[in-house]
């Protein structure tokens, strides 16, 4: 049975002594899972409506970098799987 997860992730600020690659877009967003150490800033609200979502990372290839939201928000982030166990924003 596949579990549906729909949440709002609030990011707090961080600070970060890398230079951070700006996130605008879902595709940008995305894109994160090229590069699992980066250090990314979020530079807007984004809204993931009506879009599947495939976690960044998983057990295997884990998320290791950070993300700063800077205040924005991404919404409405929804991920069908058939496990509980690595699900959400990153994997």
């Amino acid at each position: 049975m596949k579990k549906i997860l729909t949440l709002a992730v609030m990011l707090a600020g961080a600070t970060t002594a890398l230079a951070a690659t700006r996130i605008t877009t879902r595709a940008e967003l995305a894109a994160i899972a090229n590069d699992l150490a980066g250090a990314y800033e979020l530079g807007c609200d984004i809204d993931l409506a009506g879009e599947p979502w495939t976690p960044i990372g998983n057990n295997f290839h884990k998320f290791t970098g950070s993300l700063d939201g800077c205040g924005h928000v991404i919404s409405n982030l929804t991920v069908t799987a058939d496990s509980s166990n690595y699900v959400g924003l990153f994997g």
